[in-house]
């Protein structure tokens, strides 16, 4: 293989009811940190190319930086094609030029488990600048932030840049990347309620 995705395309496939995410060795090493650093995760990743197609079996492309996404088709030849129509394709050697080297191609299963849309983390500000995190069943998840590619200290900021930190209670949810604020638990709670009955409409 004598071309590669730019460092800011990632490949996935679908095949039945699993994703994969393409992986090419010694270009990968740091490609978790990476997607990370833009604000994704492989999950929320597959979350944006299921919403394409409504999950068609085939190869997709993610543009991790731009966060745009993509369907190409049933077979690699369409992903080439999409990279040349994007300029996404770049020469190995111009990547490492020291030395042969030799790609190779693997995949690694990604399990989007949870619907992201069913994912929320709530906090609570009791004093200035100072949040905790507030447990709701219905509602919250207990997830590490890194599975929704933000930091703590990202997060806290974007808390109070919403209302200029008012006292009350913070949602984040990952899935449209938004924050929402009320300023009571009473109407924290009629919000949870109106999703739990959507769900229950939906299911």
């Amino acid at each position: 293989m004598d071309e590669m995705p730019k460092w800011n395309y990632r490949i996935y496939r679908k095949v039945e009811q699993l994703w994969f995410y393409i992986k090419f060795s010694d270009f990968d090493q740091y490609s978790e940190e990476e997607i990370w650093k833009q604000r994704l995760t492989h999950k929320k990743i597959v979350y944006n190319l299921f919403k394409l197609t409504g999950g068609s079996t085939g190869y997709y492309l993610a543009d991790i930086f731009k966060h745009k996404f993509y369907y190409c088709g049933p077979t690699l030849q369409f992903v080439k094609v999409k990279l040349k129509d994007l300029n996404g394709l770049a020469e190995v050697t111009t990547l490492k030029p020291s030395g042969p080297i030799e790609v190779f191609v693997s995949e690694q299963a990604i399990n989007p488990t949870e619907p992201l849309d069913e994912s929320y983390l709530i906090y609570e500000m009791t004093h200035i600048n100072r949040f905790r995190p507030y447990e709701v069943k219905q509602l919250a998840s207990p997830a590490n932030l890194k599975d929704f590619a933000i930091s703590k200290r990202e997060l806290y900021q974007r808390f109070l840049e919403i209302n200029g930190g008012q006292l009350g209670f913070y949602v984040y949810q990952p899935s449209s990347d938004e924050v929402l604020y009320f300023a009571t638990i009473a109407e924290l709670r009629y919000e949870i309620e109106l999703i739990s009955t959507d769900r229950t409409r939906a299911s």
